[in-house]
């Protein structure tokens, strides 16, 4: 199964939800925030534009190669998604230790 079958589905459920709480909401509230960790309205709007190209490059590649961090050098996104204990702390941390080991300064941190 190709990367663009198991994220398509996912991600066009995701901007389905988004696209109708943005309809109904005032250009007037795009500052709102439901929580204070969570992104501004108008935020999360850039952000699901922005990840239309990631989309591209994402679902155009057969495989990733994260520990090599040539992501990093190309100034590209990692995104990990998946229920709590599904390990994508682990996947961020062990991504971080590569990079570091290649010299790149690294900052972790939870939300």
């Amino acid at each position: 199964m190709t990367i663009a079958e198991l994220l398509l589905p996912e991600y066009d459920q995701e901007m389905e939800a988004t696209r109708r709480v943005l309809e109904r909401l005032p250009e007037d509230k795009f500052g709102w925030k439901p929580h204070d960790k969570s992104f501004s309205m108008g935020d999360l709007a850039s952000h699901i534009v922005n990840g239309i190209s990631w989309t591209d490059t994402t679902m155009n590649q057969p495989q990733f190669d994260l520990a090599t961090a040539v992501f990093i050098n190309k100034r590209e996104d990692a995104l990990f998604l998946g229920p709590g204990g599904t390990g994508k702390s682990h996947l961020a941390q062990a991504i971080g230790q590569c990079a570091i080991q290649q010299g790149y300064k690294v900052l972790y941190r939870e939300t």
